[in-house]
């Protein structure tokens, strides 16, 4: 399971999210992504999520090759 380390910058609010090569499993509640709890994200992916959503999402591989997970902080 793949979590993101919560060192971002106190002024973030959003994230660019984007994933290629393969889909996962990603839950947001804290608990752990499988075949039965949580969504799907197909790769190519891309879209926007906050704060919250970062800090507690869980990712697992489904299918595919490793994903390539990137995420860019953007404040206002």
């Amino acid at each position: 399971v793949t979590t993101f380390v919560n060192n971002f910058d106190t002024k973030t609010n959003v994230f660019f999210f984007t994933l290629h090569n393969g889909s996962v499993y990603v839950t947001f509640d804290g608990t752990t992504p499988s075949a039965t709890n949580g969504h799907t994200l197909e790769s190519p992916y891309s879209g926007w999520f906050n704060k919250i959503a970062i800090k507690n999402m869980k990712l697992i591989k489904h299918t595919g090759g490793a994903a390539i997970v990137a995420i860019s902080q953007f404040t206002h």
